[in-house]
């Protein structure tokens, strides 16, 4: 536990992905409520879909007044899912599991997550992008139906091999910010890494 963590408030979520049951490792994340004085805890919590062997639900987190999500870059042969969980007055219960429709194996979807209000920011640094390049960012709205629908694909067109765009994320009132943790660089010969930043839509 411990692997992932994220506090708004009197809250603090903390990622456990290595957890399991026997012999399936599924992950899962545990609440704490601030008191006061103390953080006593709430509850754990799963995914839906990370209940058997080979997920990493808590690879990542992220919370926000009455809303977190979780990555689990484990399922599907490391393609990856991202859930909303949402407070509902007196627990938190799962209200969404993304995944893209292009993604595949390795992509990692879910290797770094951010909540701003109704806008959620998933990583996949290892998904090959219709640019040729490697890494995506996904951007997500809650609809007013309360579902979560795609908005935009973020992709480099500046790549240049394994730049890994996605690895990690983070979201404000008007920007995406997208690091690209292995983004190279021709003049030096290196992996400097690149951040990029993009307005929301």
């Amino acid at each position: 536990m411990g692997y992932s963590i994220a506090i708004d408030g009197d809250w603090l979520i903390a990622g456990a992905p290595g957890r399991s049951d026997g012999s399936a490792t599924s992950g899962a994340v545990y609440l704490y409520r601030w008191n006061g004085s103390s953080w006593d805890f709430f509850n754990r919590y799963f995914g839906s879909l990370s209940n058997s062997d080979n997920h990493e639900f808590g690879s990542s987190v992220s919370i926000q007044g009455t809303r977190f999500v979780v990555g689990d870059v484990g399922p599907n042969n490391s393609a990856g899912y991202a859930y909303i969980f949402d407070w509902n007055g007196s627990t938190w219960q799962e209200t969404a599991a993304l995944q893209p429709s292009d993604g595949s194996n390795d992509d990692e979807f879910g290797k770094d997550v951010k909540l701003y209000g109704d806008f959620a920011i998933i990583g996949a640094p290892y998904n090959t992008t219709n640019t040729g390049g490697l890494g995506a960012g996904y951007l997500y709205v809650r609809q007013p139906n309360n579902n979560w629908a795609l908005a935009i694909k973020y992709e480099a067109s500046d790549y240049y091999g394994a730049d890994a765009l996605g690895y990690t994320v983070y979201i404000d009132s008007s920007q995406v910010y997208l690091f690209a943790n292995w983004k190279f660089n021709t003049a030096s010969y290196d992996d400097v890494g690149a951040l990029y930043i993009v307005d929301l839509p």
